[in-house]
């Protein structure tokens, strides 16, 4: 469009004697001389003259997907015979634009008279190539009599012929379909071809038709769903296989085949990964009478052509009964017995899930007789808070044991992300309040680099650096514990404690050694820390950190921490699980050896409010008492104030800012007497801790199944609906979270997950899976006021 020219034909430098090397990118009007931009003001068809010869000068306006432009044609204007080259003309234009391949032969003698570009890139011939050549030469000898018949006629052929063998100038074979059509050329009878290749559509065909043959053929179970995972296909196997009559499994969800121990393994795992790739893992299917098949599964993401899943293929291969020959004679292998004063994870694993519910509902009561007591009764108020005290604990003492037999059986998700270490310092401060209160011991920060980030699994992280925090805690003798983070050089972070500003000491190194190698019966009686939490503790370190153990610096210990690569060690981490546990990768941090060595570390500042940056924070709701929220990462930021180096012995200072004014400013808060519910929920203790947690409610209806569900979502409409995970019949939660987002009445109302059981990351794959919140039990009234004023 600027006149700067792409592309040109051998004639156009060879007719006007330029270099070709040179024309290319240079502007067509310096080459000639001339304003082509008054040309193509006029109606196509003017005559030019350049040198001693006079040219009829055609333009097309052309529109491609990078690109608009203009093609000129240069037409020789003889004196004599003015209509020389105007056949030639007539095609030239057409043929040049045309991304198909097209040639024109004469019907007398089969030579090739004319060939554009797109012919030539596909049979990878030269122009002059091309045209010393005849029809014949592209075809396959048993093709050529069949060819020389249908090609002697001088007609218009509907549509496209074939297929036809043709050859390229390598020596390959394709298959190809033809459009011809009789055409005058230079006064001689001749056909204009257009050539369509099918090879790929043929072998396309080919596969599909392979595929299909193992598809039902094959012994193992083959699936494929829809991107939300409800089944479209099943092979003849996976009805033998699971006793389902046929057609039963089609528009059934996947996770309705699926143990419930395993519906959230799958889930995460498959529909609703955050990176969805090729996994291959064990788990238990169910048969159509209910009993569990062990399985291997291989799920794989199909993607369309916006790169999004439109589809899953998934196999199971049944796991063969193990038998052995005893005195000739066939017999069961029985399940290995746990050795006398072993470890039965999975029985632990069980009975930490059935906890759950008994715990979260005492929880729940216990807070709402407390919160209910007589303002009067002191020693009510003082129950009170013990209650709340506790309760933090018993829950992340619940959600760590269920987490710990998980890694022991090799059943958890690990997911290595990047992590903005900053961003987990509120967190760990709020988990480490119960015990740094109990202890009286004080929680400050050391160094912390506010660019730190490295590739982990951020969950596991957060409770791993509590841990250590809380050991450091119940071991010092002194009143603080200051918890540093920064990258130590370009492979590595650190990730540490010490008791003093300046140095850790002796004692704490001493102390934190022994409980990181010495005996679990010895350190639970000397410093209170469980066996369980040890073992939970030196497990994740194995996992996730290089190596721990005291840091040294200027000639002595420094700290006592961890040592963590930048890059997430995945060949270890599938070495210690035994490749059991899937590890779903994100994008690996990359950074250079000139950034660690500038990067920028704030210490002791203290911002104004109206200074303070926050990035990713979850909104405060004006019920939080937000004089006690922690701000230790607005001290945390990145300040053009400070060095870009600060020395070792500098220390960020935690700083507490009240923002409740900014705050009570907002939005105003949810009127729950306005508002409608839906509980889907199957545990009836539940229900009736959620009916009193929540009185005010306008109205409040339970279901402990979708499917009961379903009459009432067609009868009502809910403000909002509350979705437990696991539920009682066929469908899970995120099923019924997607069957009800395709209701057109229910597209725009709030969705909140809740879960007596909780992973860290599990908040955020709940939201990526289209919830609006997520809430773990018990659902206490201010969680619950809280998510919705942020919904709200």
């Amino acid at each position: 469009k600027d006149f700067i020219v792409q592309t040109f034909s051998n004639k156009f430098y060879k007719e006007f004697n330029l270099n070709p090397t040179s024309m290319k990118n240079q502007n067509i009007q310096s080459i000639f001389n001339m304003d082509f931009s008054k040309l193509i003001l006029k109606e196509s068809g003017a005559n030019i003259k350049i040198g001693k010869n006079e040219y009829h000068f055609e333009y097309k306006y052309l529109s491609s997907n990078s690109e608009d432009g203009y093609y000129f044609s240069f037409n020789k204007i003889y004196e004599k015979n003015t209509n020389s080259g105007s056949s030639e003309k007539a095609f030239d234009m057409v043929m040049y634009t045309s991304p198909d391949p097209m040639f024109i032969y004469g019907i007398d003698n089969l030579r090739f008279l004319k060939v554009n570009e797109a012919a030539l890139s596909f049979y990878g011939y030269r122009e002059d190539e091309f045209l010393a050549m005849d029809l014949t030469d592209l075809y396959a000898p048993e093709d050529i009599q069949t060819l020389v018949e249908s090609s002697s006629r001088n007609t218009m052929e509907r549509g496209y012929t074939g297929p036809w063998r043709q050859k390229k100038k390598d020596g390959s074979t394709i298959e190809v379909e033809i459009s011809k059509s009789g055409v005058e050329y230079n006064n001689s009878r001749a056909h204009l071809n257009i050539v369509r290749d099918i090879s790929q559509n043929s072998d396309s065909d080919k596969i599909a038709d392979q595929f299909n043959l193992i598809f039902e053929n094959t012994s193992d179970i083959v699936l494929l769903t829809d991107a939300d995972g409800f089944i479209k296909e099943a092979n003849k196997s996976a009805y033998e296989k699971l006793g389902f009559e046929n057609k039963f499994l089609i528009e059934r969800s996947f996770l309705s085949l699926v143990t419930d121990e395993y519906r959230a393994k799958v889930n995460t795992s498959i529909m609703h990964s955050a990176r969805p790739q090729k996994v291959n893992f064990n788990c238990e299917l169910k048969n159509s009478e209910g009993n569990s098949i062990k399985a291997e599964i291989v799920a794989t993401p199909i993607f369309g052509a916006n790169k999004e899943v439109t589809s899953f293929s998934i196999m199971a291969k049944m796991e063969k009964e193990i038998v052995r020959v005893v005195e000739k004679e066939y017999v069961d292998v029985a399940p290995a017995v746990k050795q006398q004063g072993g470890l039965d994870t999975e029985f632990l694993g069980h009975f930490f899930h059935e906890l759950l519910t008994p715990v979260n509902v005492i929880i729940g009561f216990s807070q709402e007789l407390a919160e209910n007591a007589d303002d009067s009764d002191e020693e009510a108020k003082e129950a009170a808070d013990i209650i709340k005290q506790n309760q933090r604990v018993l829950s992340q003492l619940m959600d760590n044991a269920v987490q710990y037999t998980e890694l022991e059986q090799n059943k958890v998700e690990f997911n290595p992300t990047n992590v903005h270490f900053v961003e987990l310092i509120d967190q760990i401060e709020a988990d480490i309040k119960k015990v740094s209160s109990n202890l009286g011991k004080e929680f400050s920060y050391g160094k912390i680099s506010s660019s730190l980030v490295f590739e982990t699994d951020e969950g596991k992280l957060q409770t791993l650096t509590t841990l250590l925090v809380e050991f450091a805690m119940r071991a010092t003798k002194r009143e603080k514990i200051f918890l540093s983070a920064y990258q130590s050089d370009a492979g590595h972070c650190v990730v540490s404690v010490k008791d003093d500003r300046n140095a850790i000491s002796k004692e704490l190194v001493k102390d934190l050694n022994e409980i990181f190698t010495g005996d679990e019966n010895v350190i639970r009686h000397k410093y209170g820390i469980s066996r369980f939490m040890l073992r939970f503790a030196l497990k994740l370190s194995n996992l996730l950190a290089e190596s721990s153990g005291t840091i040294n610096k200027y000639g002595g210990p420094f700290e006592f921490g961890f040592t963590f690569p930048i890059r997430f060690d995945e060949k270890k981490a599938n070495r210690i699980l035994n490749n059991a546990i899937p590890l779903v990768s994100k994008t690996a941090v990359e950074k250079s050896q000139n950034e660690y060595e500038t990067e920028k570390i704030v210490a002791e500042v203290q911002p104004q409010p109206s200074d303070v940056k926050e990035e990713k924070r979850e909104p405060i709701s004006v019920h939080q008492n937000v004089n006690n929220q922690s701000n230790a990462r607005q001290n945390i930021q990145q300040t053009p104030n400070v060095a870009e180096v600060v020395p070792e012995n500098v220390i960020v200072e935690k700083e507490e800012v009240a923002v409740a004014e900014e705050i009570a400013s907002g939005a105003d808060e949810v009127r729950f007497e306005d508002l409608s519910c839906l509980y889907v929920e199957d545990q009836i203790d539940s229900q009736i801790l959620f009916k009193v947690q929540m009185k005010q409610l306008k109205s409040i209806e339970f279901a402990n199944s979708f499917e009961k569900a379903i009459p009432l979502l067609k009868a009502n409409k809910y403000d909002f609906i509350i979705m437990d995970i696991n539920l009682q019949g066929e469908y899970y939660g995120l099923d019924a979270l997607r069957a009800i987002q395709k209701m057109p009445e229910y597209i725009d109302v709030p969705i909140v997950a809740v879960t007596a059981y909780v992973l860290p990351g599990d908040r955020e794959r709940f939201i990526t899976a289209g919830f609006n919140e997520f809430i773990s039990k018990p659902i206490l009234c201010d969680k619950l006021e809280t998510v919705l004023n942020n919904i709200f």
